[in-house]
Parts: structure tokens; C-alpha cells; sequence
């Protein structure tokens, strides 16, 4: 799956897919912006997450490659959301295994 410019869970995705991108971006938020968290399907708040756009998923990851992170990081220090938010957390989206935290 780490090789592909496309969604190929079925999905359909077009950028980046929570099943197919190759690095999960998880952001957790200041106090007092809860009300910015995703509702699951169970009702309870959680954390935002973005994914590595799918071009990036053709670059080898090893983890200590910082390339797709610091892409990510850049684009969203340029989102209104980075103002009201304390931590990132980078994790390879296919094992769920913690790479970085970026205090913001």
C-alpha cells in the first residue's frame, strides 16, 4: 500500500485517505477549543487528524526521513487552526507507531 498516487481502500479519496496515506498527523488543541474536535460515531469528542497527501506515498518512509513531516508541518502552520493548537503527534498511519511530537 506505501507506493501508491491513489485511494485504494475504495474509498475514493482524491489527496490523502485515513486508510491509504502513509503518515497520520494527529493535533491536539488548547484548552477551551473542544468544540473544534471531530464527533465519532459514538458521540464522544476526539482529536483532529490529517494524512500525508498521496504523492508523498511513493517517497521511501522509514521514519527517520523527516521529508513528508516537514511538508505536512508547513502546511499547516499556514491553517487558522495551528493558533489554537499546544502539540502534533506523527505516527506511520500502517503500524500506528508514534515518529515525532512538535510543540507549536
Amino acid at each position: 500500500m506505501a507506493n501508491q498516487q491513489k485511494c485504494t481502500c475504495g474509498a475514493g479519496n482524491k489527496v490523502s485517505c485515513n486508510n491509504c496515506s502513509i503518515v497520520k498527523m494527529a493535533i491536539m488543541l488548547k484548552n477551551g477549543n473542544k468544540h473544534l474536535k471531530n464527533i465519532d460515531s459514538n458521540g464522544r469528542r476526539v482529536n483532529l487528524a490529517w494524512y500525508s497527501p498521496f504523492k508523498k506515498n511513493n517517497k521511501p518512509f522509514t521514519g527517520d526521513d523527516t521529508t513528508i513531516i516537514t511538508g505536512m508541518l508547513k502546511r499547516f502552520k499556514k491553517d487558522p487552526l495551528s493558533s489554537v493548537t499546544n502539540v502534533v503527534m506523527f505516527y506511520n498511519n500502517f503500524t500506528n507507531q508514534f515518529i515525532q511530537k512538535v510543540v507549536i
